[in-house]
């Protein structure tokens, strides 16, 4: 009965331990300024930063899941997405600059880094894309 007891009070130890986790990227998220999104291992934006939202002038809302593909412009579409789908099927670094439509129909010269999280045998699970102002080239 004791390693019952001893096994219940490690996973309750473990779930608040996991939500104090949680609890605290959701802030570091909120206060952050750096403009990014997080996607799953298909590219569907699940977060995007408020930071995000003010640089390209599109909701939460309008960014999410797959809307973000069609703000990339044709002529570096064909190429981001190809350099995207290697780097989540190597597990890669994700590293491009490309045009981006914003809102109210200009654009902006951005550069993408994405970091993936990938489980004990390398599948990546999701990932995390920083977007900055690039000078233009």
């Amino acid at each position: 009965m004791d390693t019952v007891n001893r096994n219940t009070s490690t996973l309750q130890s473990q779930n608040e331990t996991l939500a104090r986790l949680e609890v605290g990227q959701r802030n570091t998220r909120e206060i952050s300024n750096i403009s990014n999104w997080e996607s799953d291992s298909d590219g569907r934006v699940t977060y995007v930063s408020a930071s995000l939202c003010e640089m390209i002038g599109y909701s939460a809302e309008q960014f999410m899941h797959d809307s973000w593909k069609g703000f990339v412009v044709d002529k570096d579409r064909d190429r981001v997405f190809k350099s995207w789908k290697d780097s989540v099927q190597n597990a890669s670094h994700f590293s491009e600059t490309f045009l981006f439509r914003k809102f109210d129909g200009s654009f902006i010269r951005v550069s993408a880094i994405a970091l993936h999280n990938k489980d004990k045998y390398g599948k990546v699970l999701n990932s995390i894309v920083r977007l900055d102002n690039a000078p233009e080239s």
